[in-house]
């Protein structure tokens, strides 16, 4: 039997105070990512991400949900 340990760092990014976090083109706001925290994986970056007003990040989430068909 044989026993490993490695350590990893963990990156997590936290935006400012009244902002979210958004991933994806600027062009097409709708395919976009948006979260409030981000654990960036192994191959992901911090350049990959952008601070946007929480208001903005709220703005775009309305409009991506008001554009899915309803389900019934």
């Amino acid at each position: 039997m044989e026993i490993k340990e490695s350590t990893a760092t963990i990156r997590t990014l936290i935006p400012s105070d009244g902002h979210m976090l958004i991933k994806g083109p600027s062009d097409a706001p709708e395919r976009a990512i948006i979260a409030s925290r981000v654990i960036l994986g192994s191959t992901d970056t911090a350049a990959n991400w952008r601070e946007i007003p929480a208001a903005e990040a709220e703005a775009i989430i309305r409009d991506a949900q008001s554009a899915m068909p309803d389900e019934e």
